[in-house]
């Protein structure tokens, strides 16, 4: 449930619950035992050799519980509450990542390795690397009729602020008077294809001088829980 939904909010609330699911398997909550403790208890007693290298894992279910589970199941008067677009997002999206990956750990560890898989990463400086190599064309090419007109733009890379955690870039070319409308535009690299823009119907352009184009991209692991979610 956690992977296929597309709201951030809701595939946290299910991997919460899966680890809840998962600590309560182990040991059951004592009556005056509070959930943050419960969850202490167990997984730092016989879950605790699932736990991946490298995760302080007290302060993480601290934030995972206070700083995710509580606003995000509840909507108390005069308690934290999170709107689903406001500032809190981003700190969602990490704390949901490391959830993710402490659950996919705790299970693998009791279930066996057969259970789930595992997944690989790249850096982020190799994914900026290959990124710019994306953006690595000097021409754009704009079909009229038979004919193809090709212009040098101008090119910026952005890398602050990212989008989807990545580069990205902005386009901007004159115009050329004989484009009246644009459907779609060819990005050029030593003069080969290199990648291509279509738009659903055709764009009128009278009066238009300057076009720009934003070049955006987002990577994802199909294998590893779902990071980037679009609401």
């Amino acid at each position: 449930m956690s992977k296929c939904t597309s709201d951030l909010f809701d595939a946290y609330r299910n991997a919460y619950m899966g680890l809840e699911c998962l600590v309560s398997s182990e040991s059951p909550k004592s009556p005056n035992e509070s959930e943050l403790d419960w969850l202490k208890r167990v997984v730092n007693g016989s879950l605790r050799e699932g736990v991946p290298g490298g995760i302080d894992i007290d302060p993480l279910l601290e934030a995972v519980y206070r700083s995710g589970r509580n606003p995000l199941f509840h909507a108390k008067a005069g308690q934290t509450f999170y709107p689903p677009h406001g500032e809190i997002r981003e700190q969602v999206q990490e704390l949901f990542e490391k959830l993710t990956l402490l659950l996919v750990a705790l299970i693998q560890y009791k279930y066996g390795n057969h259970v789930i898989r595992r997944w690989a990463s790249i850096s982020q400086a190799v994914q900026d690397n290959q990124t710019r190599v994306l953006y690595e064309f000097d021409a754009l090419q704009f079909p009229v009729g038979d004919d193809d007109i090709t212009m040098q733009p101008e090119k910026e890379i952005v890398q602050n602020p990212r989008r989807f955690g990545q580069l990205w870039a902005i386009v901007r070319v004159r115009r050329p008077m004989s484009v009246n409308f644009l459907r779609n535009v060819r990005f050029l690299h030593e003069g080969k294809d290199w990648m291509e823009v279509e738009v659903e119907e055709d764009i009128p352009l009278a009066g238009v001088t300057d076009l720009n184009f934003e070049i955006n991209t987002a990577r994802r692991n199909v294998h590893q829980p779902k990071s980037f979610h679009s609401e």
